[in-house]
């Protein structure tokens, strides 16, 4: 061969390596480029979108890019971060018959009610009011339907079932206490917002009452409770006498359950994820009384000023010591409940200052996520969900 024509053979090699390398570098530049104008998203903005990824109610895809095939209730990975829920309950009482029929009488009640929703709403506060049957008839009588209306403003609303606990009534006859005292209130805030009941305990099945009433869960679960139970399953000295004479408004269950609401499927403190009454409690007391009832917690000894003791920003303060000692040690992996009681006595002009050091106290706690406002039936929808994952 000539020389000549081995020289354009190797020069036109080299000239076809040269275009395919050329070639690539060009193709990958402009994939590189058309892939960050196709989303719209710049080297600084990937770094911003990926140092947010992972947080709880974030997506792991961005804009215009498609999504992962394992979503976040498919990664069996990942965990749900649960919320402690701060709650309320004023319950107005079965004693106060002269609501009924007396509009002086019921009015007070009612204003005190509106007055705590004043305070509550300039803080973002939930409180929840649970009606008895005196209140709720007066409510018809005298066409002020303030329950109604605390609904309307944001508020939790339900029923307080102050059944006697000496007497062991039958099935039907305690379903038939349960449910005389749901109808009035129904009436008033309709069936699909009155799922819940507060008290009830004593030596009848309160868990079929409940139930057959229509009653969806039970908060202010007490000592009472624990009389229609076998003594096997209630805590050691816990005789019917000593429940009446000494432990009566003790907590119930008296365990760490107490402030992580479960759903029984009989009569009981037995958790059953197919259960159909949630127990929910964790009231740590009368909000009056948290500075002088120390410590705070299923040990906490009885205020010795009883009513009478004066509500204070040590309540407050006491309150906020025994949140963060509580969020310290969960560990989020279903919904605590910490349930304040607000008598109505407590929603007074006079105690203006510490409402509002406690409203006030409470938002910055939750301003750090460390708890979340909610009524009673909103913990209950909560840990309906929780059941349901």
């Amino acid at each position: 061969m000539k020389r000549s024509s081995i020289i354009l053979s190797v020069v036109g090699i080299a000239a076809f390596v040269a275009v395919l390398v050329g070639t690539y570098f060009v193709g990958q530049y402009l994939v590189s480029n058309l892939d960050q104008q196709d989303s719209g998203v710049t080297d600084s903005d990937r770094a911003k979108q990926n140092s947010v990824r992972g947080r709880a109610g974030s997506s792991d895809k961005t804009d215009g890019e498609s999504s992962s095939d394992v979503t976040p209730e498919d990664d069996k990975t990942s965990v749900r971060v649960w919320p402690i829920y701060i709650a309320t309950m004023t319950h107005l009482e079965g004693t106060w018959t002269e609501a009924a029929t007396n509009k002086a009488y019921f009015s007070k009640v009612a204003n005190q009610m509106r007055y705590g929703m004043d305070v509550a709403d300039e803080y973002g506060a939930i409180l929840t009011f649970e009606s008895e049957k005196p209140f709720a008839k007066g409510s018809a009588t005298f066409k002020d339907n303030v329950l109604k209306e605390a609904l309307d403003r944001g508020h939790g609303v339900g029923t307080h079932c102050d059944v006697g606990p000496k007497v062991d009534l039958g099935t039907q006859a305690i379903i038939k206490e349960f449910k005389d005292r749901k109808d009035l209130v129904d009436a008033l805030v309709g069936a699909e917002n009155n799922l819940g009941c507060s008290g009830g305990g004593g030596k009848s099945d309160w868990y079929a009452g409940a139930v057959g009433a229509g009653f969806s869960y039970l908060d202010g679960t007490v000592a009472f409770h624990y009389m229609a139970l076998p003594q096997s399953e209630r805590p050691t000295g816990w005789t019917d006498d000593a429940i009446q004479q000494e432990f009566f408004h003790d907590p119930a269950p008296q365990n760490e359950s107490y402030y992580y609401p479960f759903l029984i499927k009989a009569l009981g403190f037995s958790e059953s994820a197919a259960g159909n009454l949630l127990i929910t409690n964790g009231s740590i007391g009368d909000v009056r009384d948290l500075a002088e009832i120390q410590p705070l917690g299923l040990d906490s000894p009885d205020a010795t000023c009883g009513d009478t003791c004066p509500f204070t920003d040590d309540d407050a303060k006491a309150a906020e010591a025994f949140i963060r000692d509580f969020v310290a040690k969960d560990d989020h992996s279903r919904p605590g409940k910490i349930t304040f009681y607000f008598p109505t006595a407590a929603f007074d002009k006079k105690n203006e200052e510490a409402l509002r050091t406690f409203f006030s106290t409470m938002k910055k706690l939750s301003d750090e996520g460390l708890v979340q406002w909610a009524s009673q039936r909103q913990v209950y929808d909560a840990m309906m969900e929780y059941y349901r994952k």
